[in-house]
């Protein structure tokens, strides 16, 4: 019974993850997949051509699927969406087609502007790795704007007190090397191999979050108290490198739900989640001035939107997602035009 579940794990959507992994484990040759890849300056990027929940989530590029893969040669203006999960957005919407940049490029075309958007979002993304892609990678494909949305990630390492600009101390990599007894144990145990794909489903090289956390005050006190050095340093040399190359910039607020809702999600938490989102947004709106007319600032109150468009602290659903998509159009359509 365990080798016929396992024969017929790739199908199951809870354990599929898992079972890639036990077969690097067992065989020591299959490529171990998952929605992220290593890379050299970064640590991670989107893995190119993955699937999940039924739909091809990015392209050749590990940019969120279009139906195409986007080229460096371009026919027509172009920007690039940089941001973390509320900018990737496969969180609650696994049809690439529902998330806001899709729904933004479509905005444009109605309005008569032909003007692809491409989105350039990572799942637990931090400025750092940002800025390494938009350096490395972005800037080869010859933007007109480069969107930078949030950020709230960064909010993570000012919790756990890590002050590096590359936030060292909080990423690292996982050991993917199997132990010296688990290929024989994986390749005689159907039952065993059961069990490690349901311990793994999850599994992934990059460790993103620490293992164990401070006690909430202290996190909530760091979040109140930072004046946020490393993502001042970090979403300014974004601006600069998009600058340097005469690129326009466009900043847009990252969103939470409201403050009543995000005390019942994170207790302890809330004040200094509101606080530090607010020192960010802050920020934003400050580079807009100093660079007025090459970056703009796209400001997203959390009174914009119903707390029904939420589906936890920050994610939105799909009616979220079209309200968030329609109040950016509004905001930079004549930033665009122009």
């Amino acid at each position: 019974m365990a080798r016929f579940i396992y024969f017929f794990g790739n199908q199951i959507p809870q354990i599929a993850g898992g079972i890639q992994f036990v077969e690097f484990l067992r065989c020591g040759k299959q490529k171990f997949t998952g929605p992220i890849e290593p890379r050299p300056y970064g640590l991670y990027w989107n893995r190119p051509n993955y699937h999940r929940k039924g739909f091809q989530q990015t392209d050749s590029n590990g940019f969120r699927y279009k139906g195409y893969d986007v080229r460096r040669v371009k026919n027509k203006k172009r920007i690039l969406a940089y941001g973390g999960s509320t900018t990737f957005s496969d969180h609650v919407l696994k049809n690439p087609n529902e998330c806001w940049t899709y729904l933004l490029e479509g905005y444009f075309l109605e309005s008569g502007l032909d003007i692809e958007i491409v989105n350039c979002g990572l799942n637990y993304g931090l400025t750092s790795e940002l800025v390494s892609h938009l350096l490395f990678e972005g800037t080869h494909f010859n933007p007109d704007y480069v969107i930078l949305h949030g950020p709230g990630n960064d909010s993570l390492p000012i919790a756990i007190g890590d002050t590096t600009n590359d936030y060292r101390s909080t990423r690292k990599s996982n050991d993917l090397n199997p132990r010296f007894f688990e290929p024989t144990l994986l390749r005689l145990s159907a039952l065993a191999r059961i069990i490690y794909a349901f311990a793994f489903r999850e599994y992934q090289f990059a460790v993103l979050e620490p293992s164990s956390w401070d006690p909430q005050e202290v996190q909530n006190a760091r979040l109140k108290t930072s004046d946020l050095p490393s993502f001042h340093n970090n979403v300014r040399n974004f601006v600069n490198i998009c600058l340097g190359r005469n690129i326009k910039v466009i900043l847009i607020d990252f969103v939470q739900t409201s403050p009543e809702m995000l005390e019942s999600l994170k207790p302890g938490l809330s004040e200094g989640m509101v606080e530090i989102v607010a020192k960010m947004n802050r920020f934003f709106a400050e580079l807009s001035q100093e660079f007025k007319g090459s970056v703009f600032h796209v400001p997203m109150p959390t009174t914009s939107f119903e707390p029904t468009d939420f589906v936890d602290v920050c994610h939105p659903n799909k009616a979220g997602e079209e309200r968030k998509a329609s109040l950016i159009f509004s905001a930079i359509s004549e930033f665009v035009d122009n």
